[in-house]
């Protein structure tokens, strides 16, 4: 790509899908490795999945809003660290809110926190014509 995206608007919205899925497999990721099994909570990760699909939606409107190639990576950096802190709030705040309201609220708002400061960070930095 050049340093201005000719592929501006060409992502695909169905791409919130498959980010819709992280959090909950990367949840079913750690409590396999901890217990050995997901046979019992494979149904309640599903209770992820709602801040999955805010942060995809999030992810996917600034991708294709994105002007340069700087910009594009300092989102998708955003984004891959968002997701520590999304992971952590997801597992946390469910303890002291009700478990759907607390999973979104901790997983997505940190998570479409981080993302925007990433694609921001490298907006300000365009020249102007």
């Amino acid at each position: 790509m050049s340093e201005t995206t000719e592929t501006k608007g060409q992502l695909s919205w169905f791409w919130i899908v498959p980010i819709s899925l992280v959090l909950p497999a990367y949840h079913l990721l750690i409590f396999a490795l901890r217990f050995g099994r997901i046979d019992t909570v494979l149904i309640q990760s599903i209770v992820f999945v709602p801040a999955g699909i805010i942060e995809g939606a999030f992810l996917i409107y600034c991708l294709r809003k994105v002007t340069a190639q700087r910009q594009w990576r300092s989102t998708l950096m955003g984004f891959v660290i968002g997701f520590m802190f999304a992971f952590f709030g997801s597992l946390l705040l469910p303890l002291v809110l009700p478990a759907w309201f607390g999973a979104t609220i901790g997983g997505g708002l940190p998570w479409v926190l981080c993302t925007w400061i990433g694609y921001r960070r490298e907006s300000g930095y365009e020249k102007k014509s």
